[in-house]
């Protein structure tokens, strides 16, 4: 399935698309530098893994929410079997 605009996996690291998402990063810290209180940034990963971060941004929208990442990682681990959760380093 391939969806609109979204780059297939062999080219998610071509420099032309790298630049354009530096680009629009750097409007986004422009705008955000002239109008702080009319933007979010926020890491994703933070996002995902830290329930605060996620609260904190409803809290912002003006949005009633409640984050299930963690519940939802933690039931997929789970889940998985025994060799699948050992840690990378082993």
């Amino acid at each position: 399935m391939q969806r609109t605009r979204w780059l297939p996996p062999a080219q998610i690291d071509a420099a032309d698309h790298f630049l354009d998402w530096e680009s629009r990063n750097r409007v986004a810290l422009r705008f955000h530098a002239q109008h702080p209180a009319k933007i979010a940034i926020i890491r994703s990963e933070e996002c995902c893994t830290d329930p605060q971060v996620f609260r904190s941004l409803c809290r912002w929208l003006g949005v009633a929410g409640t984050s299930l990442f963690r519940t939802l990682l933690f039931r997929s681990l789970s889940s998985s079997p025994a060799e699948r959760r050992k840690p990378l380093t082993s």
